[in-house]
C-alpha cells in the first residue's frame, strides 16, 4: 500500500514537472493558450517577440553586453534555431546607451532599427534578419545628429527634438525615417539640413530624401509629434514648430502638418489653429485610405508637484483633407463618455480623467481612444528624491469617424510604477520603441504594467495584469496597487458593444491541495497577429513554490 501511494505521488510529482518542461496546452471555452518550454526568466536588458506571416516566432533578447539573441520558434511552437547578432557599426557591448525605435516584418523580413550614442552623437541604423534562419542579412546606417553636447535645451529654452524617428505604414512594407537634428542654428546658418525624411520602399531602397523646413522660416525649431506613411503614395508628418528668445527674440510656436507626395522635391505645410508649449504637446496621425487626414493632439503641464494628477489634459481633434492640407475639422474633445460610465458605474463624484495612451483605428472610419489615469508622486527628501506614477483606471472611448463621442466604458484597475510615462506611451511601447529593463527606475523596468488593447477579425480585447489573490482564478477590485511581478495575474476582457466580458483564460487548479499558479504578462514584450487571432508574449508561471518563464500565444 506504502508503494502504491509513493507510486502515485512520484507520478503526480512526474506529472507537474512534465506539465513545466514542454509545450502544454491550456484549453478553455473562451481562448487557447499555448506554452512553450521554459525560458530564462527576462531580467536585464529588454526582449520583444515578433509574429511572422510564414508562421515562426521572433523572440529578440537584446542583452547588455552580449548582443542581440534571435531565437526562432517554429509553427508548433518548438524552438527550432537560435543566432547571436553582433555590432558592425554600432556597440553591442554598450546596449544600455542604445533604444530600440522600431522593429517589424517588411517583406519577410525581420526589421530592426536600433539607435545608439556613438561619440556623444545619436546614430540610427537598420539590421535586417532572414526571415527563417535570423541570420543578419545586411546591417545599414542611416543617419547620425550632431552630439548632444550641442542641445542646449535648458540654457537656450530650445525644447527642439533632437532624436531618430522611425515609422512603418501598418497596410504595406513602406516606411521612412526622420533625423530631427535639436541643435541651435548659429546665426550665419539656415534650417534647410535640420531635419532630414527620408522615405523607403519595402526592399529598403530610398524612394527620396527631403529636408524639413518653412521656406519662409518664420520657425525655425521643431519638436515632433509623429508620422504616418501611407505607402508610397504619401508622408505626413506632424510637429510643433516654434521660435526661442535667441533666435527672434520672441518666442512663439505653431501646429503644423506636412505633407510629401511621391513625387514632391519638399514637403507642404498647413498650420493648425491650436497652440501649445513646443515642448509640453504631444499628438498622434491616422491616414487611412479615402479618408481625411486626422490628428489627436494633448499637451501635458510643465510642472510636476506632489500629487500632482498628470491626467488633466486637454484633447484636440484635428482633420485634413489628405492631399491638399485644407482644415476640415478643429475642435477640443469634451472627453464626457467616460466620465458619464465612471459616474454611473464606479460610483465616480469628479469627471474621469485619462492621459492618452494609443489612439486605434477601425475598419468603418471611427476609432477607439486609449487612456489611463495618471497620478505621479515624489517621494524621498533633500538628498534622495525619485517618482512613483500611479497607473489607474483605464478608459476606452469609441470616436466616430468625426472625433463625435459614441460611448465608453472605463475599467478599475490599480497600479503602482517607478519613474514618469508621458502621453502615448502604450503606441511607443506597441511599436517597439526600446524599453531596457535595470538601466534605471523609468518606465522601462516596468514592462507588465499599464494594460494593452488586442484587436483581431473576432473584436477586442483588453489585457492587463492585477494584484492576486489566494482564490484561484479571484481577480476581483484590488484593495492596494500592483507593484511586482511576483504578485501579478493576467486579466482579459473581451470589449463588445461598449461592453466589457471578462474572459477566463487558465483553469483553476485540479484539487484544492494543490497551490494555484499566477501568469504575469510581460506587455511590452508582446506581439500580436490580427488574421490569425493570436497575442504572443512572455509570461511568468508564480505560486508559493515555482516560477518559471514561458513564450505564450493566446489564441482567441
Amino acid at each position: 500500500m506504502k508503494a502504491t501511494q509513493a507510486m502515485k505521488a512520484a507520478c503526480c510529482l512526474l506529472l507537474a514537472c512534465f506539465a513545466f518542461c514542454r509545450p502544454t496546452w491550456a484549453q478553455t471555452t473562451d481562448a487557447q493558450v499555448i506554452f512553450s518550454a521554459p525560458i530564462e526568466e527576462p531580467a536585464s536588458g529588454w526582449c520583444k517577440l515578433l509574429l511572422l506571416k510564414n508562421g515562426h516566432t521572433f523572440f529578440l533578447r537584446f542583452t547588455p553586453h552580449d548582443g542581440i539573441l534571435v531565437n526562432i520558434y517554429d509553427t508548433a511552437h518548438t524552438l527550432q534555431r537560435t543566432d547571436t547578432i553582433g555590432s558592425i557599426g554600432w556597440d553591442a557591448h554598450s546596449m544600455a546607451d542604445a533604444e530600440i525605435d522600431g522593429l517589424y516584418e517588411i517583406n519577410g523580413q525581420v526589421v530592426l532599427f536600433l539607435q545608439q550614442q556613438l561619440k556623444y552623437k545619436p546614430t540610427l541604423f537598420r539590421l535586417v534578419l532572414d526571415g527563417n534562419d535570423g541570420h543578419l542579412l545586411r546591417e545599414d546606417k542611416l543617419g547620425e545628429l550632431a552630439s548632444i553636447q550641442q542641445h542646449q535645451a535648458a540654457a537656450l529654452n530650445n525644447e527642439a527634438s533632437h532624436d531618430c524617428f522611425v515609422e512603418k505604414d501598418p497596410r504595406s512594407g513602406y516606411y521612412a525615417v526622420a533625423l530631427f537634428n535639436g541643435t541651435e542654428l548659429a546665426h550665419d546658418s539656415t534650417d534647410a539640413g535640420h531635419v532630414e525624411v527620408i522615405h523607403f520602399a519595402p526592399d529598403h531602397h530610398e524612394i527620396h530624401r527631403v529636408q524639413y523646413y518653412l521656406p519662409d522660416s518664420s520657425y525655425e525649431y521643431f519638436n515632433y509629434l509623429n508620422m504616418q506613411v501611407q505607402g508610397g503614395e504619401a508622408v505626413y508628418l506632424a510637429s510643433m514648430a516654434f521660435n526661442t528668445h535667441t533666435n527672434k527674440h520672441h518666442e512663439d510656436s505653431r501646429l503644423l502638418i506636412a505633407r510629401l507626395g511621391a513625387t514632391d522635391t519638399v514637403f507642404t505645410f498647413q498650420p493648425a489653429d491650436q497652440q501649445h508649449g513646443a515642448g509640453n504637446a504631444w499628438g498622434m496621425l491616422q491616414c487611412m485610405p479615402g479618408q481625411p487626414l486626422r490628428l489627436l493632439v494633448t499637451a501635458q503641464p510643465a510642472d510636476i508637484n506632489r500629487k500632482k494628477n498628470t491626467s488633466l489634459m486637454p484633447v484636440y481633434f484635428l482633420s485634413f483633407d489628405a492631399r491638399t492640407l485644407q482644415p476640415v475639422a478643429q475642435e477640443q474633445l469634451p472627453m464626457a463618455a467616460a466620465s458619464d460610465y465612471a459616474k454611473a458605474h464606479l460610483q465616480y463624484q469628479d469627471k474621469y480623467t485619462g492621459m492618452l495612451q494609443a489612439w486605434l483605428p477601425l475598419a468603418d472610419g471611427s476609432s477607439l481612444l486609449l487612456q489611463e489615469s495618471i497620478r505621479q508622486f515624489i517621494q524621498g527628501g533633500a538628498t534622495f528624491k525619485k517618482t512613483i506614477t500611479g497607473l489607474g483606471d483605464a478608459g476606452i472611448t469609441h470616436l466616430d469617424a468625426n472625433g463625435k463621442e459614441e460611448g465608453a466604458v472605463v475599467l478599475n484597475k490599480i497600479q503602482s510604477a517607478a519613474g514618469t510615462y508621458q502621453p502615448f506611451y502604450q503606441y511607443r511601447r506597441n511599436k517597439s520603441e526600446w524599453s531596457f529593463r535595470n538601466r534605471n527606475t523609468m518606465a522601462g523596468v516596468n514592462g507588465y504594467l499599464s494594460y494593452a488593447m488586442v484587436q483581431n477579425k473576432k473584436g477586442n480585447y483588453f489585457l492587463y495584469n492585477q494584484l492576486v489573490s489566494t482564490t484561484p482564478g479571484d481577480y476581483s477590485v484590488a484593495t492596494r496597487p500592483l507593484r511586482t511581478i511576483s504578485e501579478a495575474g493576467l486579466v482579459c476582457y473581451h470589449y463588445v458593444d461598449g461592453q466589457l466580458l471578462q474572459l477566463k483564460l487558465f483553469p483553476p487548479p485540479p484539487t484544492l491541495l494543490e497551490a494555484p499558479t499566477f501568469y504575469a504578462c510581460m506587455l511590452d514584450a508582446a506581439a500580436e497577429d490580427a488574421v490569425k487571432n493570436c497575442y504572443a508574449t512572455v509570461m511568468i508561471a508564480h505560486n508559493d513554490t515555482v516560477r518559471k518563464a514561458y513564450l505564450a500565444w493566446i489564441v482567441f
